[in-house]
């Protein structure tokens, strides 16, 4: 088995007052939210709870991960945009690990 040579996990909450009163916002469906995207985004796994949500990749170098988180980053404002979820930027982080 190949290890990465890299791997990034990033994390980010939506902001409380985006609730709105949909079945398919994030804090409805966390897991559906979290499957749209990981389907849009090949490599990036996810996982989530309530308005938390994290996403994971493994990449050979540190700018095939950020490609990949960057990837699911777009995916999830988009999703957000279309849902009436905001994110909470201030509370969005990166790890990396080798």
């Amino acid at each position: 088995m190949k290890r990465p040579g890299c791997v990034a996990f990033a994390s980010c909450a939506a902001k409380s007052e985006s609730r709105p009163p949909s079945s398919s916002n994030v804090f409805a469906n966390p897991h559906r939210f979290q499957a749209q995207v990981e389907a849009a985004v090949p490599g990036v796994r996810g996982m989530s709870f309530v308005d938390d949500i994290s996403w994971w990749a493994e990449g050979a170098d540190d700018s095939e991960v950020a490609a990949k988180l960057t990837a699911a980053a777009a995916a999830s404002i988009e999703w957000a945009a279309g849902n009436g979820v905001a994110f909470a930027h201030g509370k969005t982080e990166a790890a990396f690990f080798r």
